[in-house]
C-alpha cells in the first residue's frame, strides 16, 4: 500500500509518523481464531467419526478462523492515521471495498483532547483522540489509539512546527516583497527607510551589548 500516494502528499510536505490501534484488538481477534482452530484439532477424531456432517463442522471452523484472522489482518492495515508535517489524515476502511479518508490542516485545528473510559482502556492505556476544527463541521475522532496522551503531544508539536513555519515563510514573502519594491520607491522614501534601518540596527546594537554586559555580572 502506497501511503504517499493515498494522502496524495504534496511536495513540502513529509511523513512524521503513523498511529494505528492498540495491538491488543488484533490481537484477541486472533486469539479467537486460534481458539477455533484448537477446537477443532481437539475434536477432529470425533468429527470425524460422525462422517459428512463431521467433516462439514472441520471445515466451516477452519474457514471461519481463516476469516477472522484475514479480517483483523485487513482491518488492522486499512485503518490508521498519517500525521505529517502539515495536516492529519485519518483512513478509515469500511468494509473490503469501501475506504473515508479524512484530512485536516493544523491551521484549522481549534482543540485536541482525549477520550478514556472502561477498565480496558485504563489497564491498557488506550483511548480516542477528539480533533475539533474551527469551522466544527469536522470532527475526527482517532479511537483505540495506544498512548494517547503521547500521541496528543507529537500532534500539537507537529501543529507549533507548522504554525513557526508558516511565520518564517510569511517573513521571507515580506522581505522578498521589500526588496523587489526598492528599485520603485522615490528618493523621500529611500531615506525613510534608511533612517528607519539605521534606527532599528542601533536598538539592536543596544539590546545585545546589554545582554552581555547581564551575563558578565552574572559570571
Amino acid at each position: 500500500m502506497n501511503i504517499v500516494k493515498k494522502i496524495n502528499l504534496n511536495e513540502d510536505e513529509s511523513i512524521v509518523f503513523i498511529l494505528r490501534r492498540h495491538a491488543i484488538y488484533k490481537f484477541v481477534s486472533y486469539i479467537f481464531a486460534l481458539t477455533i482452530l484448537l477446537a477443532v484439532a481437539f475434536f477432529v477424531f470425533w468429527l470425524l467419526a460422525q462422517g459428512p456432517f463431521g467433516n462439514v463442522l472441520i471445515g466451516g471452523g477452519i474457514f471461519l478462523a481463516v476469516i477472522v484472522s484475514v479480517r483483523a489482518w485487513h482491518k488492522d492495515n486499512g485503518n490508521f492515521t498519517v500525521i505529517t508535517s502539515a495536516r492529519v489524515v485519518d483512513i478509515s476502511r469500511k468494509g473490503f471495498l469501501k475506504e473515508l479518508v479524512s484530512s485536516v490542516k493544523y491551521d484549522n485545528i481549534k482543540d485536541i483532547h482525549i477520550k478514556k473510559s472502561g477498565l480496558s482502556a485504563n489497564l491498557f492505556n488506550h483511548g480516542t483522540i477528539v480533533i475539533e476544527t474551527k469551522s466544527e463541521r469536522t470532527i475526527l475522532e482517532l479511537e483505540k489509539i495506544h498512548d494517547p496522551l503521547q500521541a496528543q503531544t507529537l500532534i500539537e508539536e507537529c501543529s507549533e512546527n507548522f504554525a513557526r513555519n508558516g511565520k518564517l515563510k510569511d517573513q521571507d514573502a515580506i522581505y522578498s516583497a521589500f526588496i523587489k519594491s526598492i528599485p520603485d520607491l522615490d528618493e523621500e522614501r529611500l531615506y525613510e527607510v534608511k533612517d528607519f534601518l539605521e534606527a532599528r540596527l542601533t536598538e539592536l546594537s543596544t539590546e545585545k551589548l546589554e545582554g552581555e554586559i547581564e551575563n558578565d555580572n552574572q559570571e
